[in-house]
């Protein structure tokens, strides 16, 4: 569960992002990159992908679940989705599927398998 902020959405979450709370899209500049989410349940890995993400600029929001990720995607639309095939509470596909059908604009979606 992530913890909320004053607008209901974790600040700390909000400011690691880039984003505004409410999942809103920052403004047009030349400098913004994509969000990518990446959902890795063993903590080394997600650390791990993201240092390797971010070093080629891009902002990068971590989740260790589907329940995870449901939420974040929520709150900050990423536009790319990186996941692992075997997560605790399901799967990356049934994971796309789910946030495909819930998005206005689907993200794209990257799925690692063994």
């Amino acid at each position: 569960m992530i913890a909320k902020g004053q607008n209901g959405v974790s600040d700390e979450l909000v400011a690691a992002s880039g984003c505004s709370a409410g999942g809103l899209r920052p403004p047009s500049n030349e400098n913004w990159q994509p969000l990518v989410m990446i959902v890795e349940p063993t903590a080394s890995q997600r650390l791990y992908l993201s240092a390797i993400t971010e070093k080629d600029g891009y902002r990068v929001v971590l989740a260790g679940s589907c329940e995870e990720a449901t939420e974040i995607f929520a709150l900050l639309a990423p536009d790319i989705v990186v996941a692992d095939f075997n997560l605790p509470d399901g799967n990356g596909i049934e994971l796309g599927d789910e946030l495909r059908r819930t998005a206005a604009k689907p993200p794209y979606l990257i799925v690692m398998r063994p």
